[in-house]
């Protein structure tokens, strides 16, 4: 039954409409400077019939050599070119001019024949789909990636490669840095973050917000809390972005109930096993319940699957770009355990393909992303054991294709804030001292930032809430870990 519907649909009628692609030929003929918006819409393959192809073709060819497309010089081009007698001959050329009796709307009928494309368009490749799909030549993956692909080709298809000129994208930028100087006048002392705030000051300062289109990528060892930190930064940027767009959290590690559990203890400030257990007395039960209340209505989507492509991630990101209108942030945690599509020689081709692609996903949806990478274990054999580039574990491509990467660690490039160098014996001791600590000192080296400075950021872990606070923390370290941070509740 279904190869008798499949030969059903072949024999049908493709979508056309010869009366408006003519009205759209004697239009351009009519008014030739009308051609250059033309050819913003549609294309000679546009066209539904090879005769008015044609002549759609010697309109472009005529206007490339500098002239006009009117109706004698189409008449000798197609002569030209032994095409005259295939259009229907000079008569019909002719006859297009009373198609339309101006010009006015030529666009808006170039917009009717370009859908009428991508009907036939989108007819002729989910044929490809169920054709290939009955060959059973493709695994269901890579089938799934092809066919999602070749859909998105043809809802691209139509108008030319987009392009920008530089004097009207240098009038749209002044007009931006007119309304950020408005902006900060009108709210003085705050900062302004072209990209989305992390909610970490010292991190802003240097790469002034995850930038629409960006990747970036946030890697440590495991166990230094580069899954709280992405999480506080989701939380934040989901409360506090001005659209009220969502935050999509793509957890390989953890399920959802785990990632809501942390989000819950980071703020209100309880441990998470007070939380799992229940054991909280009146003023927990009332932090407790002031943190639902602030978090609940927050737009954080949650996905927990242990395995997941980058296609899946797009699939389901620009499902909610559809639905939402558009989204603040995508987290995901982490980028070693997530799975391609297709066949890779080795594991580092594999990681490559993963980084390529997330960049590739930013670009498309103009959404920044961050994930997570794991450092490779080299990190932990040095003296210093402060994370390079290098460190990236199994790709160097994450390097290449991050606009900004950012390392978790509990060493310095430099010194500490009180002066003892990072290489040096009281450094290290320093550094064991704190890691008997609940709260841990952390430095975020900004390592790599495509659009600006690199540096390092000191803050503070409170690995027990699972929350990351900003700040200077050499009282604390003095200490040997006895003060409260700022921010700290007890």
């Amino acid at each position: 039954m279904a190869r008798v519907r499949n030969f059903e649909a072949r024999e049908r009628v493709m979508p056309q409409n010869p009366e408006i692609e003519q009205a759209v030929l004697g239009a351009v003929m009519l008014s030739p400077d009308k051609l250059p918006a033309v050819l913003e819409i549609i294309k000679p393959e546009s066209f539904y019939l090879d005769q008015h192809r044609f002549i759609f073709q010697a309109f472009i060819d005529l206007y490339q050599r500098g002239l006009k497309p009117d109706l004698p010089a189409v008449i000798d081009e197609l002569k030209q070119r032994d095409l005259i007698e295939r259009v229907g001959g000079a008569g019909f050329a002719a006859s297009l001019l009373s198609a339309v009796p101006t010009a006015a709307h030529v666009e808006h009928h170039a917009e009717l024949v370009a859908e009428k494309h991508v009907l036939r368009s989108l007819i002729q490749v989910c044929t490809q789909i169920v054709d290939v799909t009955y060959s059973q030549e493709m695994h269901p993956e890579q089938l799934m990636d092809w066919a999602e692909q070749a859909v998105l080709d043809v809802t691209k298809f139509g108008r030319s490669a987009d392009y920008a000129v530089f004097g009207d994208v240098l009038t749209k930028l002044f007009e931006q840095v007119v309304r950020v100087d408005e902006y900060r006048k009108e709210h003085p002392g705050e900062e302004y973050f072209p990209g989305e705030p992390t909610g970490f000051p010292e991190i802003d300062k240097l790469t002034r917000g995850f930038h629409a289109g960006s990747l970036n990528i946030l890697a440590a060892r495991p166990g230094v809390g580069k899954t709280s930190l992405a999480l506080n930064m989701a939380l934040h940027i989901a409360a506090q972005n001005k659209k009220r767009l969502p935050v999509l959290v793509f957890s390989l590690e953890m399920p959802n109930f785990m990632l809501a559990t942390r989000m819950l203890s980071s703020e209100s400030r309880i441990p998470i096993g007070r939380i799992e257990s229940a054991e909280l007395d009146d003023e927990g039960w009332q932090r407790l319940t002031h943190a639902v209340r602030r978090i609940s209505d927050v737009n954080v989507f949650m996905n927990d699957s242990s395995s997941i492509s980058v296609r899946q991630i797009g699939s389901t990101a620009r499902r909610v770009v559809s639905r939402l209108g558009g989204v603040a942030l995508i987290v995901a945690d982490y980028l070693q355990l997530m799975r391609t599509d297709g066949r890779h020689e080795n594991r580092v081709q594999e990681v490559s393909s993963l980084s390529r692609g997330l960049k590739a996903l930013a670009l498309d949806l103009r959404v920044p992303i961050l994930a997570c990478s794991q450092l490779s274990r080299q990190v932990v054999q040095r003296k210093d054991q402060k994370p390079v580039l290098s460190d990236l574990r199994e790709s160097g491509s994450i390097e290449q294709d991050a606009d900004v990467v950012m390392f978790l660690s509990h060493h310095s490039s430099t010194s500490d804030k009180d002066g003892t160098p990072a290489n040096s014996p009281g450094y290290a001791e320093k550094v064991r001292r704190m890691k008997g600590n609940p709260n841990d000192k952390i430095w975020c080296s900004i390592a790599k930032n495509r659009n600006g400075p690199v540096g390092e950021c000191p803050l503070l872990f409170l690995r027990e809430f699972c929350k990351f606070v900003p700040g200077d923390w050499s009282d604390f370290v003095r200490s040997g870990g006895r003060k409260k941070a700022r921010g700290a509740k007890e």
